[in-house]
């Protein structure tokens, strides 16, 4: 350990470490603080397209190889992570029996990539430190900082232990116990946020896989996936519990499955029930979840949060920034940590390489990564706020659901076009259509149009919930601007009633989405693959 560097991490979870890698790979001098050390456990497991696809642009744009290591799903390299070939959705009431219609399997589209992953994060994240390491990032890990001083020279660090360290730049990636936080009172109170959750969550063995639950009602077979090749979300009005299998395929050797129960606060407060038994006694009201559980065990204690969401009002200042989920976090709904964190990686990694290049450290230089952080907390916020008002009532998720996959399936569109663009000119110049701040923490970042629909259709659901409108209506009016608004493939299918699940894409459906893509989607997408 040098006194001096360049850059100072604080926390060595999966964003710091992989943001150490890139670093420490492009000639900037890096240390890694924790006052913990690994291999310790951590949740946000489930990635999708956006978390994967990064992490391979990424690897590319800082030529950083092993970047795409920690990408798209490898059962070679993946013996203690599951494979996430889709997302599952299971309606439930209190006290009745599930119905089969109320379900929804939104497929992880592979044709290009591959599928999505079950991170087992003691791993991955041991194995992205490591990264670090073999890139020339030091590390100490069970260190505890007594005092942090920022002014416009650079960054001053005294340990417990008397040590001192000096550095240019300092990034805070220690989460909702920031360092920065406190020492600058950034936090803003939580109820400028919609969304109001808490959770409790743990790891458990012996967890059923959903189709292996006998009634013929649920029909099980007709869904074009097993729900355990996927992350199953059992959603509820006020909730929603995740089932995330580490030992879905036959190469893996971790029995263990991530099991998390998320309570809308508003519906259900907090009451200091003991979490074992409050989520036994959620079992006893949902017969068809229980099935599931019938023969599971925990293995580690379980943990309670209390409200979940919180923000800050800067998250950049002299000298510092924090980074993702220090500077807020809303809910795990939709597995878009990892991703969202992913996004502010990549454009700080780009900011701190050029500062160490030309000595640039002005907080201006960094107004963009504060703006792309606040935008997708405020972004998530409405997003997840408006799932959980929508599961009042079937039908309105129904519709809204639609929102998030259309989203989701344009972004991949986006982040594909940008990589063939790389792979046609070797150009990475066109990296920097990653960096557009339009809409940043839009589901589809850059087109104006799914922004104006992604808000029009959220006051439909709000105006729902407030009893302004009526809810079937509401619905209705959801799946008629997605029609009106030329966002959607037909491909895609988005609009069909009913729909338990995405279209299995085949040759022929790829060759209609491409048709659509040069003759008649809108200008922002089409524009994607005119490059």
């Amino acid at each position: 350990m040098k006194t001096k560097y360049d850059v100072v991490l604080l926390g060595a979870g999966h964003s710091s470490t992989m943001l150490a890698t890139i670093l420490a790979g492009n000639n900037v001098n890096v240390l890694v603080l924790d006052k913990q050390e690994h291999p310790k456990f951590a949740i946000g497991e489930s990635t999708i397209p956006r978390t994967s696809m990064m992490a391979k642009l990424m690897s590319v744009r800082y030529d950083i190889p092993e970047l795409a290591q920690h990408a798209f799903f490898d059962a070679k390299a993946s013996t203690t992570n599951g494979i996430k070939r889709n997302f599952g959705f299971v309606y439930h009431r209190a006290g009745q029996l599930q119905q089969p219609d109320e379900v929804l399997q939104a497929l992880i589209p592979e044709s290009y990539f591959g599928p999505e992953s079950h991170l087992y994060r003691q791993d991955t994240d041991a194995s992205m430190l490591f990264s670090a390491i073999r890139r020339g990032a030091d590390v100490l890990q069970r260190a505890e900082i007594r005092a942090i001083n920022t002014h416009s020279e650079g960054v001053e660090l005294e340990l417990v232990d008397g040590r001192q360290v000096r550095a240019d730049y300092l990034v805070d990636g220690t989460g909702y116990q920031s360092l920065l936080a406190k020492k600058h009172e950034l936090r803003v109170p939580a109820d400028t946020l919609q969304t109001h959750s808490r959770t409790i969550f743990t790891h458990m063995i012996d967890v059923k896989p959903y189709e292996s639950i006998e009634p013929e009602r649920l029909r099980h077979d007709e869904m074009p996936r097993l729900w355990s090749q996927g992350t199953l979300h059992h959603i509820f009005d006020g909730g929603w519990l995740w089932v995330i299998p580490f030992d879905n395929h036959d190469k893996s050797l971790n029995r263990l499955c991530s099991v998390g129960l998320t309570f809308d606060t508003r519906a259900f407060p907090a009451t200091g029930t003991d979490p074992e038994d409050e989520f036994n006694q959620f079992l006893a009201q949902h017969t068809d979840i229980a099935s599931q559980f019938r023969d599971a065990r925990r293995v580690r204690e379980w943990t309670r949060t209390e409200r979940l969401q919180f923000s800050s009002h800067k998250s950049i200042g002299e000298r510092w920034c924090l980074m993702s989920h220090s500077a807020g976090f809303i809910d795990a709904l939709f597995s878009r940590g990892l991703a969202n964190t992913a996004m502010n990686i990549n454009l700080l990694a780009e900011r701190l390489i050029a500062a160490k290049r030309d000595g640039d450290y002005s907080t201006e230089r960094f107004r963009s990564v504060e703006q792309l952080q606040q935008s997708l907390v405020s972004y998530n916020d409405r997003l997840v706020n408006c799932s959980f008002l929508s599961w009042k009532h079937y039908p309105l998720w129904d519709a809204w659901s639609r929102i998030w996959i259309l989203g989701s399936f344009l972004d991949s569109l986006r982040l594909q076009s940008v990589y063939q663009a790389h792979e046609r000119s070797g150009d990475k110049g066109v990296f920097e259509r990653l960096d557009e701040r339009r809409f940043a923490g839009s589901l589809c970042p850059g087109v104006e149009a799914f922004d104006h629909l992604f808000n029009a259709c959220a006051r439909c659901v709000e105006q729902a919930a407030a009893g302004e409108c009526d809810a079937d209506a509401a619905a209705q009016q959801i799946l008629a601007m997605i029609e009106e608004s030329n966002l959607a493939p037909p491909a895609l299918a988005l609009t069909a009633q009913p729909r338990r699940n995405d279209p299995v894409m085949g040759r022929q459906d790829m060759l209609t989405l491409a048709s659509w893509i040069r003759r008649q989607a809108p200008d922002d997408i089409a524009a994607w693959y005119s490059h």
